[in-house]
C-alpha cells in the first residue's frame, strides 16, 4: 500500500507521534489524481480542484504528450472534448490573461482594509470553463498584443460586473457577447491601421481609435471587410477620416 494523495499530512502526523489516521482507501481502477479530486470534491480539507487547475492539468499532460483520451481516462471524464476545452484556456489565453484571473481566485493577497493588490469585491468571480470558451470564441491569438489587451479589457469588464454598487451575475452568454464586441474593435483598429494611417492626421487617427473603443462604429462584427467599409446602420470609417480632415 501507498499513498498517492495526502504525503504532508502523513509525515506531520507521524512527527507528532501518532500512530493511527483515518484515510480513503483508493478503489482500483481510478487514477491517483481523479481519487484525489474527487476526495477534495467530497469534503476533504485540501483546496478543491477549479477551472485554473483543471486547465494546467490538461495543458501539462498535453504538452507532455499525452492523448486527450489518456487526460480524460486520468481525470475520471468521458469526454476528449472537455479536455480540449480545459486545455485551450492555457493555450489560448494570453500569459497576461491568465495571471489575471488567477489572480481574481486567491483570497491570500485581499486585505480586509483594501489595502492589497486587489480589493476584496475582485475575488467574487467565479470563473468557469464555459466562461472562457465563450471568451475564446472570439479572442483566442495569444502572440496577438492587440488581442491580449481585447481579452484582458474582457475580463477587467467581467470583474467591474460583479462589483458593487449594482453587482450582477456573469454569465458565458455575457461574457460571449463582451469578448465578440472587443474581438471586433479589434479588427476595426488593425483595418484604420493598414489603410488609414496614411490618410489622417495623428490627432484624427487618436480620435478615430477612440470611437472604435467607444463603439461609434458598432459592437458588433460587421460584413466582410472591403474597401470602402459599408455597414448597415454605422458611420464608414473612410467617410469618418475624410470629413475630419
Amino acid at each position: 500500500m501507498r499513498v498517492c494523495n495526502g504525503g504532508h499530512r502523513l509525515k506531520a502526523a507521524i512527527s507528532v507521534g501518532l500512530t493511527s489516521i483515518p484515510f480513503v482507501l483508493k478503489p482500483d481502477g481510478i487514477s491517483n489524481v481523479a481519487h484525489a479530486v474527487n476526495c477534495n470534491n467530497d469534503g476533504a480539507t485540501t483546496k478543491v480542484y477549479d477551472v485554473f487547475d483543471y486547465a494546467n492539468h490538461c495543458y501539462v499532460r498535453a504538452e507532455a504528450g499525452w492523448e486527450l483520451k489518456d487526460i480524460a481516462k486520468e481525470l475520471g471524464w468521458g469526454s476528449e472534448v472537455k479536455v480540449s476545452h480545459y486545455k485551450d484556456i492555457k493555450t489560448k489565453l494570453h500569459s497576461k490573461a491568465w495571471d489575471l484571473v488567477k489572480l481574481t481566485r486567491n483570497p491570500n493577497i485581499v486585505n480586509p482594509d483594501g489595502n492589497s493588490i486587489v480589493n476584496q469585491e475582485l475575488t467574487i468571480v467565479k470563473w468557469l470553463e464555459s466562461h472562457f470558451r465563450a471568451l475564446l470564441t472570439h479572442l483566442k491569438n495569444p502572440t496577438d498584443n492587440a488581442t491580449m489587451r481585447a481579452q484582458l479589457k474582457t475580463i477587467r469588464a467581467a470583474i467591474a460586473h460583479v462589483n458593487p454598487p449594482k453587482p450582477k451575475k456573469v454569465t458565458a452568454e455575457w461574457i460571449g457577447k463582451e469578448a465578440q464586441k472587443h474581438s471586433w474593435h479589434v479588427i476595426l483598429a488593425k483595418y484604420m491601421r493598414d489603410n488609414i494611417i496614411e490618410r489622417a492626421t495623428l490627432i484624427d487617427r487618436k480620435k478615430l481609435l477612440r470611437s472604435v473603443c467607444g463603439g461609434v462604429f458598432s459592437s458588433k462584427t460587421g460584413t466582410h471587410l472591403k474597401v470602402p467599409l459599408n455597414f448597415t446602420n454605422t458611420p464608414n470609417l473612410l467617410a469618418w477620416v475624410t470629413q475630419s480632415a
